[in-house]
């Protein structure tokens, strides 16, 4: 919870609204480009350190979530910088899937995990990169989709009112990895 409350935080910090301040809304946008990217920093920096759990690292994730649920990622995505909002998006992805990567390790990218809340975050993942990022024409929902499948975790069967993803776009996601599959073995 602290690490979202950083988050927030940041994002507040850099909120017009927050000193009763009128700027033009890509002032705003680029200082959420920044929260996001220490952010990005802070979580490269904890997820090599031996130190630190699996539950500790992955609360990065779960902060990242509650920032997409709760934060102003409107006003984020209309920044003049489609560009540096599509690097910062697929670090993002990076993380997510580095985030598997560390879960596997420790045997807790599993359908039956210790961590309870894996598919709804992922589901939240997915919908933010397909829903409010979809001007940015990431593709990285697919390869989200396949790890999860892999690990044992049908995401369509934890599919909340609080997210909006339809089967047909699980289909679609699905058609896509198996297509990019097929065309690595191709080769």
């Amino acid at each position: 919870m602290k690490l979202a409350q950083k988050l927030g935080g940041g994002q507040d910090k850099r909120h017009p609204d927050s000193a009763a301040a009128y700027v033009f809304n890509d002032f705003t946008g680029y200082g959420f480009s920044e929260t996001i990217e220490n952010f990005l920093k802070e979580f490269d920096r904890d997820i090599h350190k031996n130190t630190a759990s699996p539950f500790t690292k992955w609360s990065y994730i779960e902060a990242l979530t509650i920032f997409f649920k709760a934060g102003d990622t409107e006003m984020w995505m209309n920044v003049n910088d489609a560009d540096g909002l599509r690097e910062i998006c697929e670090m993002m992805a990076t993380m997510m899937l580095t985030s598997f990567e560390m879960l596997s390790e420790h045997n807790l990218f599993t359908a039956d995990s210790e961590i309870k809340n894996i598919p709804i975050i992922c589901l939240i993942f997915l919908e933010f990169f397909d829903n409010t990022a979809t001007d940015l024409d990431l593709n990285c929902q697919c390869e989200i989709l396949r790890l999860c499948d892999e690990a044992g975790t049908d995401l369509t069967k934890h599919v909340r009112k609080q997210v909006q993803i339809s089967e047909k776009k699980f289909n679609d996601w699905r058609d896509q990895y198996k297509l990019y599959k097929c065309r690595l073995h191709s080769i």
